[in-house]
């Protein structure tokens, strides 16, 4: 999918991520210079809702939807 786009595989998770649900941040890491120019690309690319769809449909198994799943912890004492 991400060549179809022209997009680098990291750059495509990256664009996927704004607006889902349970998401507030994204950690980027990277071990080299070219990776993190190549994730810093991501920013302000709005994918189309037809390719949003597809990954979508990709990720519906290993995607966990469950807020009660994805709580903090309680804090410690």
């Amino acid at each position: 999918m991400a060549r179809e786009t022209g997009l680098a595989t990291a750059q495509l998770a990256l664009a996927w991520l704004p607006g889902r649900d349970l998401v507030a941040t994204a950690l980027v890491g990277a071990s080299r210079p070219g990776q993190l120019e190549a994730s810093a690309g991501a920013v302000g690319i709005e994918l189309p809702g037809d390719l949003v769809e597809r990954v979508e449909k990709v990720l519906a198994p290993v995607v966990v939807r469950d807020s009660a799943l994805t709580r903090s912890p309680a804090r410690r004492p």
